[in-house]
């Protein structure tokens, strides 16, 4: 009995094994008030992880309300999902990409990172890393 818990309790990761997708991408509704002008800017990056893309709302509050975070140019987001992404790039007037990484074990829905940007992202690219594990390709 505790072998078949064990069994179920801990569901292999399933991993997107394509560069290709899944691809999520989107570009703000109007042009971002303040974007930086290009030249002497420092170009500010910020990364954040949103811990399981549960809390959009406070992820949105933090980005929009505390210095320095509030002048990011390019904002990496951890541990998201491609909806919770696209609500927090249409918050901070961004353009955003997301590939997402794996479904989640538990949740059942996509896993991985995101980036959005005050600048059009005219080209990107999924560069898959090497893993051994033991996870099994996803769809």
């Amino acid at each position: 009995m505790a072998l078949a818990l064990a069994a179920t309790g801990c569901r292999a990761v399933l991993n997107y094994q394509s560069p290709l997708g899944p691809r999520y991408a989107g570009l703000p509704a109007s042009a971002p008030g303040g974007a930086p002008a290009v030249g002497n800017h420092a170009l500010r990056v910020v990364t954040y992880n949103v811990q399981w893309g549960r809390r959009v709302e406070r992820a949105i509050n933090v980005l929009k309300t505390r210095a320095p975070l509030t002048d990011a140019d390019i904002v990496v987001l951890q541990e998201m999902d491609a909806e919770g992404t696209r609500r927090i790039a249409e918050a901070l007037g961004m353009g955003w990409v997301y590939y997402p990484a794996a479904v989640h074990p538990k949740r059942g829905s996509d896993f991985g990172n995101a980036i959005l940007s005050r600048w059009p992202i005219v080209a990107d690219e999924k560069q898959m890393l090497p893993h051994v594990g033991g996870e099994r390709p996803a769809r």
